[in-house]
């Protein structure tokens, strides 16, 4: 299968940031705005207000697992690659790919059996105001199949990153 990985990585980009939006709870649920279907296959992007300092004088979730904010500032930071992309005061520091965006997605804000979640309420950078969330569906990049996920996921998610830069907060 041959695909055009620039313009398929490009369509992404554009759509996931027509998607971005705010995190809150609402009733003791948490919600964010446009959330996708639940068992949706995709991407999905974090994005933060929260300074670099911020990040550096923080505590995250002490689940063995869960990134660590501060260790990744301080070595991310050196380098020149890191994702610069930034939305009305929000810069991207985190992406992932998944096979269930909608529970992936809250996992990263509650936390999560799953392993590395950033567990952003667990943390002290838990205020959802200076968080966003944004998402691209697998059908919205022209896969439709499962074989084709597994496939080209994490092909597409190191494109994005190559073409982006890296996401500070992203390990791997």
């Amino acid at each position: 299968m041959s695909k055009n990985y620039r313009s398929m990585i490009e369509k992404m980009h554009e759509c996931q940031l027509s998607r971005l939006t705010e995190i809150s709870i609402e009733d003791g649920r948490l919600c964010f705005g446009n959330a996708p279907p639940t068992k949706k296959r995709g991407l999905y992007w974090l994005y933060t207000s929260y300074s670099n300092d911020e990040f550096l004088s923080s505590t995250n979730h002490p689940k063995k697992g869960s990134v660590p904010f501060k260790e990744l500032i301080e070595q991310h930071s050196q380098f020149n690659n890191v994702c610069s992309i930034s939305v009305c005061g929000y810069r991207l520091v985190y992406n992932g790919v998944t096979v269930d965006l909608r529970d992936r997605i809250r996992q990263e804000i509650n936390g999560g059996a799953s392993p590395g979640p950033l567990a952003i309420r667990l943390s002290s950078l838990n205020d959802l105001s200076k968080w966003r969330v944004s998402f691209v569906l697998w059908t919205d990049i022209d896969f439709d199949s499962p074989h084709e996920y597994r496939k080209y996921s994490k092909v597409i998610e190191r494109l994005w990153r190559i073409h982006y830069g890296w996401p500070i907060l992203c390990r791997s």
